[in-house]
């Protein structure tokens, strides 16, 4: 992922006790990112997105550009993020920029007991999950991925959110990024093949880079 993302996707968690068994079909019921709140000219940029030098290789996860109703100035409008369906959050993270001072959040959590999901690059919690991130206990730590020193923290909880429920904003001016990021792993689906299998680490949960699909 990006290097100033807050998460490096999947989380190696098995999935809570408290998620709902997967069934056939479709598994979410609402954008995370209002149609009407994307970008009228980058939109939703697809899985396996080309963006050097943080992304060489094909993006992992989609990404939901936020609109820009003045583009003279930097960053873009500020929108909900809400949850695709109902979901458990498990793990919840942040990423400060020293320099500037700026917070990425990202946040995994499951629909169900077999697939995982994630966003990247939110520009806040809100709701439950804002007070689940003020209650849990934190592990921080400092990386420099090139553009200088981040400070990393981690949480893990366990919050239920129902679909259509906001959890977060992306965008505005306290944002490190325009976009929000949507990951997805599916450990039903046929495990994908690379050039060299080995380079690749696998999960016991088979939520992992052999199991991406399109959210």
């Amino acid at each position: 992922n990006g290097g100033s993302s807050s998460s490096s996707g999947a989380a190696g968690d098995p999935p809570p006790a408290n998620v709902s068994v997967c069934s056939p079909g479709a598994l979410f019921t609402a954008s995370p990112v209002a149609i009407a709140d994307l970008n009228a000219t980058y939109g939703i940029k697809p899985l396996g997105n080309l963006n050097p030098s943080d992304h060489t290789f094909p993006t992992a996860h989609l990404y939901f550009y936020t609109k820009d109703s003045n583009p003279d100035q930097a960053g873009s409008d500020s929108v909900p993020v809400v949850a695709p369906s109902s979901i458990v959050v498990t793990r919840l993270y942040s990423s400060t920029q020293e320099s500037t001072g700026k917070t990425d959040y990202s946040m995994v959590f499951y629909p169900c007991d077999q697939v995982q999901g994630y966003f990247n690059h939110m520009a806040s919690f809100t709701g439950k999950v804002a007070e689940a991130y003020g209650a849990a206990d934190t592990e921080c730590s400092t990386y420099n991925p090139g553009s200088g020193n981040y400070i990393r923290c981690e949480k893990k909880v366990n919050v239920t959110v129902s679909g259509g429920e906001v959890i977060g904003t992306a965008g505005g001016a306290t944002s490190n990024s325009t976009a929000v990021d949507f990951g997805f792993y599916d450990s039903r689906v046929t495990p994908l093949v690379f050039a060299n299998d080995a380079r690749v680490t696998s999960k016991a949960t088979g939520l992992d880079s052999f199991h991406i699909v399109c959210a």
